[in-house]
């Protein structure tokens, strides 16, 4: 199938894809890697179905997909020149029809004998019996003279020994038997491996996800930033060490003095680790500094990869590309946790605070229709707490938003537990469609820097490899 670009700076660039799945997202190990604005860290697959045609699905994206301007639920067909919407990315799929090379190839059509080979396979014919009235003695001696393979007539002359009268197996049956065996002996493995993949679970021994990280070091990153004005001191800084996570802000303005600590998965972490290293940022040169450069703004940066230690310290407002990236994933990582990394008055604050809790408000209120939307309150209650917690005296909405987060929280909690409990039991009953659809609530529903998501999506990986080697 073929997928052209209708927007954003790949527009008009198309791409032709031999493979029966197609996964799409921000991530790199996607297939198809679309860093727009809108679309999930996995956001959908594009896969061929059993029947030949084409399919989109929803991995539980926040954004969802459009197809032709209407959004899907679950998965949707696609037809030839259809528009699928992934976010912001508008990209059209042609090419449908077309069909891959096939993968099973036939047994029956194996190399086979030519024409005089299947003459010479036939059994010889047997000369017509003599009459027995005219049956001789020396035929009568033969019988009793006989070796092995060889007859001996009176006068000690050898004979040509009888072909036997069953001929072995043709070479056409020997090949079919050994190459359906082998055949059949590949396909019990796959299915075996898949099924072992499957089943196996986080924390077992089989995957020693721990040992893995550790085997490749240790990582820590260190983010300070700081801004000097006339009427304002502004510091922030963020310290990743193992599994915790410190978060510091110092600003005069609107008199935020924050110190958290927060735990973070070891899944987070390595993709984290995974993202700074493809930043490029370990090519860096640091930079030599000027006694002409403004020194009111500071930005630096120390990381810790293993034996690898790098660190770059910017003054001024230029810093290169790489420096950036890294930047706006530590900028990302705070306000996932409510943390607000730049300076604010406290009339921006208590505006900030206000609208996000009006839109928290709302999808609390509406967290039945969609899992997702009970995560997105609990994230907006956090921004809210965060921006209202240094007021002195701290304001009414500030009180309302932390009871509100701490109610939005608990529920969030019992319904991952009754998600897990459903998972099991399922899976018991081996109902892999329903086990499905509980990995992608436990995604709509979970932090995507929590274990509970990396667990539901790498389960919903495994178990869409598994249904597909049972399909074939």
């Amino acid at each position: 199938m073929k997928i052209s670009f209708d927007n954003g700076p790949r527009c008009g660039e198309e791409i032709e894809f031999a493979l029966p799945e197609i996964t799409v997202g921000r991530e790199e190990d996607n297939v198809l890697r679309v860093p727009a604005a809108g679309v999930s860290r996995y956001h959908g697959v594009i896969q061929r179905a059993a029947s030949g045609s084409w399919l989109v699905r929803d991995l539980g994206s926040t954004n969802g997909i459009k197809v032709n301007g209407v959004k899907i639920a679950g998965e949707k067909e696609l037809a030839e020149g259809d528009s699928v919407e992934f976010g912001d990315q508008k990209i059209q799929v042609s090419g449908l029809g077309e069909t891959a090379p096939p993968l099973v190839f036939n047994l029956l059509d194996a190399e086979q004998p030519g024409p005089s080979a299947r003459a010479t396979s036939r059994l010889p014919e047997e000369p017509p019996a003599a009459p027995k009235s005219e049956a001789k003695v020396e035929d009568l001696t033969a019988l009793f003279t006989a070796g092995a393979g060889t007859l001996f007539d009176p006068n000690g002359r050898k004979k040509a020994a009888k072909e036997p009268e069953t001929a072995p197996p043709s070479g056409r049956k020997r090949r079919f038997s050994s190459h359906f065996f082998y055949v059949l002996v590949v396909c019990i493995a796959v299915i075996g491996i898949s099924a072992a993949m499957l089943l196996m679970k986080p924390g077992q021994p089989g995957r020693k996800p721990e040992k893995a990280a550790a085997a490749a070091g240790p990582f820590s990153l260190f983010f300070e930033r700081s801004v000097v004005s006339r009427d304002n001191v502004f510091r922030f800084s963020l310290l990743l060490e193992n599994d915790r996570l410190a978060f510091t802000v110092d600003d005069v303005k609107s008199r935020r003095h924050v110190s958290r600590t927060e735990k973070i998965s070891n899944e987070a972490v390595e993709l984290l680790r995974d993202r700074v290293g493809a930043s490029g940022i370990w090519n860096e040169i640091p930079p030599v500094s000027s006694p002409g450069e403004d020194a009111t703004r500071k930005r630096r940066v120390m990381i810790a990869d293993g034996t690898r230690v790098k660190e770059l310290s910017y003054t001024g407002g230029y810093t290169p590309t790489s420096f950036g990236l890294v930047e706006t994933l530590v900028s990302d990582l705070a306000e996932t946790y409510g943390i607000q990394t730049i300076s604010l008055s406290p009339e921006e604050l208590m505006r900030l605070a206000e609208s996000n809790f009006t839109r928290a408000e709302d999808f609390y209120a509406n967290r039945e229709a969609k899992n997702s939307y009970l995560r997105d309150a609990v994230r907006r209650y956090r921004v809210v707490v965060g921006a209202l917690e240094q007021f002195s005296p701290r304001p009414s909405l500030w009180n309302r938003a932390r009871k509100r987060l701490e109610e939005a929280e608990s529920l969030r909690a019992r319904k991952l537990d009754n998600l897990e409990m459903e998972r099991v039991r399922l899976g018991q009953l081996e109902d892999f469609d329903g086990m499905r659809l509980v990995f992608l609530q436990i995604m709509e529903l979970a932090d995507e820097e929590s274990p509970e998501y990396y667990a539901a999506r790498e389960r919903l990986f495994k178990l869409d490899a598994f249904l597909r080697g049972r399909k074939r």
